[in-house]
């Protein structure tokens, strides 16, 4: 072979190996059909590795039962020609079972010479499907247009017709394409070049868009118009629809009659919070002309320290729209146009419409109210009779008032002022919460006990009053539920839940930490022979003082949790492989050593510990319980009162993770009835 011929096919070779990310399957032939190469879909198709196909004779895979009639590919081959065959699938000579196009290529070299030929197989499936589905599409965009309720048309640039679609041309008195070849001019009956629908569409055919209104036949109709775009995106007329809004107008009154004979302010605001639409209620409220909301965003009407917080809360609503009625916590300052502030009751309901989200607020002026619930609350609090106590300070720290309650509880509160620890830090935001009139909840331990204290600014008197409540109860009831919720009820350790979460905790940051851990799986040996003679009071019995011996050989830093039943597990942080080894062996001493004495009778167990590394090559907490779960079964097979670690290439874990995996084979063909009875 000439040095042409080699570096052609060499080049041949390569490029076809450089195709590995293509699904389709390509390969290089030798004239005599030997495969040359091939890239990896290729080999994928015929099941073969590259050292075994290179080198043997194409056909073999092929057509492996020779062949009747000549191949249309294998004909191309050998007429040393450049074709595209297509094979469909019920073709004796396709044995893919689905449409396939052949791309045959012929492999020159650079005296012109066929040196090799070049094959790729394409699955049609996808294509014709892909066809299939645009066909389908196209249809049922046609049959959409032609009953969508609404009038479309296009122009050309000298803005003639020249198509008309819709079901609502029937409303205007026309037939599909009726008014092909007439100009816009003829059809509005006006050559004013500042007419609406004149001025829109030059507007479009200079690359603009626009929108307009127009009466006809007694019904009105809204019109969008863009530029019509060739595959060159040169424009080559408009594109109109014209949608018949009579209704929604009818509607938008009726609405607006509605708002006017409403008894409450009403305001109407779109999704990006301008003001659509105000009745006569709410610009006496607010003291602005109509003509002054229009259009302005709803902020306008709140005191500008709120309006950058209302902002967010009126996006967040949108998010999530809900009905929200009056008498709900929804009050707000609102801001007169003459600059006093006044309190406000607001209801919100969401409306959907074809235009977009819009938001129907009822607004309440609540001054009137409060005042009349603030004379009530003075008249029926009686702070000298409340349990609870009741503090005031003004805004230099001074007391100004402490009901009985608040004296009994803490009599030297006056001495101290802020230095006593009821009041500590109010000092650093009494000036803030007056400046807000915000209400302020924290939790403080005064004397071994918590308490609850709410701050809340009064303006009518300028002082800062403190509700005080005694909480320990509460807190010390939360806590022990907390402890219930994470804890063995038995034995006092961790339970399987709370241990599972500081296990992957532990997994989760192994790749960031250059600590080691281990993780053990304790299974006691023989615990079934105390709960069979002596029942499970005896076994609980057990496993009390075992869990304290346990619990006294470790490091203040390992955890261990019951699992369950006999079951233990034990997390060891900071602990390298050898070490965790060494902790395991001592807890098995230690439970070796155990004696259980029950009613005359003494008992002997063991423990047998599976243990495995905590890397950042563990993989899941479910990969790493797993092998600890493995080892520890191990360690039972071999003999039990044992420890053994794991480790991924050990054998008699490979054997046994084959057989649970031939068990649950087994278990499921027996489940398909999939057995079948030789002889």
């Amino acid at each position: 072979m000439s040095k042409e011929i080699q570096h052609t096919v060499q080049a041949s070779i390569e490029l076809v190996q450089a195709m590995d990310f293509l699904e389709d399957p390509i390969y290089l032939l030798d004239l005599d059909d030997n495969i040359v190469a091939g890239n990896k879909a290729f080999f994928d198709r015929i099941g073969k590795s590259p050292e075994v196909a290179i080198g043997s004779n194409a056909i073999q895979y092929f057509h492996p039962d020779g062949e009747e009639a000549s191949c249309p590919v294998c004909q191309v081959r050998k007429d040393r020609r450049d074709a595209v065959v297509t094979l469909e699938e019920d073709n004796p000579h396709n044995h893919t079972g689905w449409p396939m196009e052949v791309e045959v290529r012929v492999v020159r070299d650079d005296a012109n010479e066929v040196v090799g030929i070049v094959h790729r197989v394409r699955n049609l499936t996808a294509t014709r499907n892909a066809e299939e589905a645009l066909r389908n599409s196209e249809a049922r965009l046609r049959l959409m247009v032609k009953q969508a309720p609404a009038i479309l048309w296009t122009t050309d640039t000298d803005l003639r017709f020249t198509s008309s679609q819709g079901a609502a041309l029937k409303q205007l008195g026309l037939k599909e394409d009726e008014v092909v070849g007439m100009s816009l001019q003829e059809y509005f009956q006006s050559n004013d070049p500042q007419h609406p629908g004149i001025a829109t569409a030059i507007k479009a055919l200079k690359g603009g868009s626009g929108n307009f209104e127009f009466e006809w036949e007694n019904r009105d109709y809204q019109v969008q118009v863009e530029p019509q775009r060739d595959l060159r995106n040169e424009i080559i007329g408009t594109l109109g629809v014209a949608i018949d809004i009579t209704e929604k107008k009818k509607g938008e009154l009726r609405l607006k009659r509605l708002l006017e004979a409403a008894p409450d302010s009403m305001i109407i605001v779109d999704g990006q919070g301008k003001i659509k639409l105000a009745n006569s209620q709410a610009v006496e409220l607010f003291g602005y002309h109509r003509e002054e909301l229009m259009g302005s965003y709803v902020e306008k009407l709140l005191p500008k320290r709120y309006r950058e917080k209302h902002v967010g809360l009126r996006n967040k609503y949108n998010e999530n729209p809900a009905l929200r009625p009056l008498g709900k916590s929804n009050d707000l300052i609102a801001l007169h146009a003459d600059g006093h502030e006044f309190p406000v009751e607001v209801s919100l309901n969401p409306l959907q419409t074809d235009t977009g989200m819009y938001t129907t607020a009822v607004v309440r002026d609540i001054s009137q109210r409060l005042k009349e619930e603030r004379d009530l609350e003075r008249l029926a609090s009686f702070p000298e009779l409340n349990p609870n106590p009741i503090i005031e300070l003004d805004q230099e720290g001074k007391l100004t008032y402490m009901n009985p309650a608040a004296v009994d509880l803490f009599p030297d509160l006056a001495e101290f002022g802020f230095d006593h620890p009821v009041l500590d830090g109010v000092d650093t935001f009494i000036s803030d919460l007056a400046s807000k009139s915000e209400s302020l909840v924290r939790d403080i331990e005064v004397g071994g006990r918590v308490y609850e204290q709410k701050f809340s600014y009064i303006p009518d008197s300028n002082v800062l009053r403190m509700y005080i409540w005694d909480i320990t109860k509460m807190r010390d009831m939360t806590r022990k539920m907390a402890y219930q919720a994470t804890h063995d009820p038995l034995t006092g350790l961790i339970n399987r839940g709370e241990f599972e979460r500081r296990v992957e905790q532990e997994v989760q940051t192994a790749a960031f930490d250059d600590r080691d851990h281990a993780l053990c799986y304790l299974d006691l040996d023989q615990f079934k022979i105390i709960n069979d003679t002596c029942g499970h009071v005896a076994g609980d019995a057990l496993l009390k003082p075992l869990s304290q011996e346990l619990r006294g050989a470790l490091r203040s830093s390992d955890t261990l949790a019951r699992l369950g039943g006999d079951e233990f597990g034990l997390l060891l942080i900071g602990c390298p492989l050898h070490r965790a080894v060494e902790i395991a062996e001592n807890l098995r001493a230690v439970v070796e050593k155990l004696r259980f004495d029950w009613q005359g009778r003494s008992f002997g167990i063991g423990v047998s510990i599976g243990v495995v590394p905590i890397t950042s090559e563990s993989g899941t907490i479910a990969d790493v319980l797993s092998a600890a779960d493995a080892a520890c079964y191990l360690a039972k097979d071999k003999g039990r009162n044992r420890v053994h670690v794991y480790s991924p290439d050990d054998s008699e874990l490979s054997r046994h993770t084959s057989e649970m995996n031939w068990t649950h084979r087994i278990k499921q063909a027996l489940s398909e009835d999939r057995f079948v009875l030789f002889c």
